[in-house]
């Protein structure tokens, strides 16, 4: 049996409700510099994951490892979750390491981005950064 909850939340006609791009949207890698670029010039706000690298900096990543972007043709892993862990890795190793991903919008690829550049995309916007 599948039970369904509806909640009915009343707004006056004047108010906005802010559109939040997941992760940056669909217009690029999740959580990279690119996507949170395209996502804002259609999103009130830009959410994204954190996690810190080995040498300390805050980077956007949602996995604790990224595994689920280096996989080979079988969707076979090309890391151990060891070696694929965000945190045993500095962020110029991270960086030299491009991620491709594909989406409904298409096949992107690009590098993961720091907290500090997401931060600036957002200021430079004008959107709402959502940690």
């Amino acid at each position: 049996m599948t039970l369904f909850a509806s909640v009915v939340i009343s707004l006056p006609l004047s108010a906005h409700v802010p559109i939040t791009g997941h992760r940056g949207g669909v217009w690029g890698v999740e959580n990279t510099a690119g996507c949170f670029r395209a996502g804002a010039r259609w999103f009130d706000a830009l959410e994204m994951d954190t996690k810190l690298t080995k040498d300390s900096v805050l980077v956007c990543f949602h996995d604790a490892d990224f595994s689920l972007f280096y996989k080979d043709e079988s969707m076979t892993t090309k890391y151990t979750p060891e070696e694929s862990n965000i945190r045993n890795h500095t962020l110029a190793e991270l960086q030299a390491m491009p991620i491709t991903q594909k989406t409904c919008a298409g096949v992107f690829t690009d590098t993961i981005c720091t907290m500090a550049t997401y931060l600036d995309i957002c200021r430079e916007n004008k959107v709402i950064a959502y940690v």
